[in-house]
């Protein structure tokens, strides 16, 4: 702001009303990492998308979203999370439920079909007993090892993979 300031683009006394205390927040785009949990937090606390039983965010649109500059931030992330939560056509947020900018931010490959949302409690509307609810939480407590997650439900990995390919989990073109 201060440089803004000195090119006469921001006028000098709102700024030294406002600059009571000056600090540096890193933007959204500096922080590496934190888009990923971010939108996981943003996903999980969403009344809407708890409803609708929204549980999870594809990799693409996991790689979508961090590949995105995000100019507006963490305001911007939540917005966008909350219009996904709305518009999503199923109980997986995929690449197309993302805005066209979002699509188009370098999407990359990735070897992970699914990457639930930390759910502590099965949305109000389900139960413990509704399988996808219990494959997501498996996958997520064993963090996506399905040979894991298929122990655990007490099934063979090979029926796992068609129980992914039954909810639309498993994405062909991702590598293996």
């Amino acid at each position: 702001m201060r440089e803004e300031v000195a090119h006469n683009r921001f006028r000098a006394d709102l700024f030294y009303r406002l600059n009571v205390i000056g600090f540096r927040l890193p933007s959204l785009r500096e922080r590496g990492g934190e888009v990923l949990a971010l939108a996981r937090k943003f996903l999980a606390e969403n009344l809407v998308a708890r409803e609708r039983g929204v549980i999870g965010v594809s990799p693409q649109a996991l790689d979508a979203m961090e590949g995105y500059e995000w100019p507006g931030n963490i305001r911007e992330l939540k917005n966008v999370i909350e219009r996904v939560a709305v518009l999503c056509a199923g109980r997986i947020v995929g690449l197309s439920d993302l805005p066209e900018c979002l699509r188009t931010a370098g999407v990359k490959p990735t070897a992970v079909a699914l990457v639930p949302v930390p759910v502590t409690e099965p949305p109000a509307d389900r139960g413990p007993d509704d399988e996808l609810w219990r494959i997501c939480e498996a996958l997520r407590k064993h963090r996506n090892n399905r040979a894991r997650a298929a122990a655990e439900l007490g099934m063979s990995r090979v029926s796992l993979y068609k129980k992914l390919h039954k909810y639309g989990l498993f994405d062909k073109t991702a590598v293996h």
